[in-house]
């Protein structure tokens, strides 16, 4: 690892420790705890298939790319904070995660709980 990663690598971890929480990752019926930050977005409104209008809370949750349950996000995936529950999936012009640099990872969701 250069100087360079593990400075990103220790300001990751600095963040982590500052701004994250713990969450719970659930694929299926395995589930982990992993550090998360969270960053929520601005809502979107769109138009159902019916001709309803619906809001649409994404929220992307940034975290170390080693300290995932599984080697990549994949839609469907579940991120639980208390009562709170969001999906993982693509945005309109990326897939279901970011790899920003070799130690994080973006995640994107949308809040369904």
């Amino acid at each position: 690892m250069t100087s360079f990663d593990t400075g990103i690598s220790d300001m990751v971890d600095d963040m982590l420790e500052e701004l994250g929480q713990s969450y719970t990752y659930r694929r299926g019926t395995t589930s982990a705890t992993v550090t998360l930050r969270m960053s929520r977005r601005q809502s979107i409104t769109i138009e159902t298939s019916g001709g309803h209008v619906a809001e649409v809370h994404p929220v992307d949750f940034i975290g170390k790319t080693l300290a995932l349950p599984y080697p990549e996000p994949k839609s469907g995936d579940v991120i639980v904070d208390g009562s709170s529950e969001y999906e993982v999936l693509p945005t309109v012009s990326e897939k279901v995660f970011r790899i920003i640099n070799p130690v994080m990872i973006r995640i994107h969701t949308k809040q369904i709980k």
